[in-house]
């Protein structure tokens, strides 16, 4: 069975970040990102990591920024998991993977299902671009189900690497049909 989280509403929200925030000046800092970003507010996984982005003491005063910081803090977390500390090299080597694998999942969309990549494509993905297996933790962008597919943690992140892709390189058709 799949059990899905509905979007928040405004009041839900809030209740939320009351819940999470006994501290009223935290509590502030966190409504300021939800109302630079509202979008934000109505995905409870992305909502959940307001943490990350309150530790980093930043204005965020567009959605790209907020994914940009939380994928920056999701691949310094992946490289701790698989070197127990700070590799810049890794660091770059997770992000390229996370780019490539975005491109590779969208170039094989007619392929795959639910937005998520077969393990024959997955492994000749990573031989084709002599990318190692990492070893994903479950607190992950990118995650391994129990069949061997390769899918984003979350939609969102899918299509922020495309939107970077499409950034890198402007000729890059995406439909905007199922993508936000």
């Amino acid at each position: 069975y799949k059990m899905y989280i509905s979007p928040f509403s405004h009041e839900g929200v809030q209740t939320y970040l009351r819940k999470k925030y006994k501290k009223q000046k935290q509590r502030k800092k966190a409504e300021k990102i939800v109302a630079q970003c509202s979008s934000l507010a109505t995905r409870p996984l992305l909502l959940s990591h307001l943490d990350d982005l309150l530790s980093n003491n930043r204005a965020y005063d567009t959605l790209s920024s907020i994914y940009k910081t939380l994928i920056d803090v999701w691949i310094k977390r992946e490289v701790r998991f698989n070197k127990g500390g700070d590799d810049p090299k890794l660091y770059q080597r997770l992000s390229d993977f996370s780019l490539d694998f975005a491109l590779e999942l969208f170039n094989n969309r007619d392929q795959s299902t639910n937005m998520r990549m077969s393990r024959e494509i997955y492994l000749d993905f990573i031989n084709r671009k002599k990318y190692i297996d990492y070893n994903f933790s479950g607190r992950s962008l990118i995650n391994r189900d129990a069949f061997g597919t390769m899918k984003f943690s979350h939609k969102t992140f899918y299509e922020y690497f495309l939107a970077k892709a499409k950034i890198q390189n402007p000729d890059l058709e995406i439909p905007t049909k199922g993508y936000e």
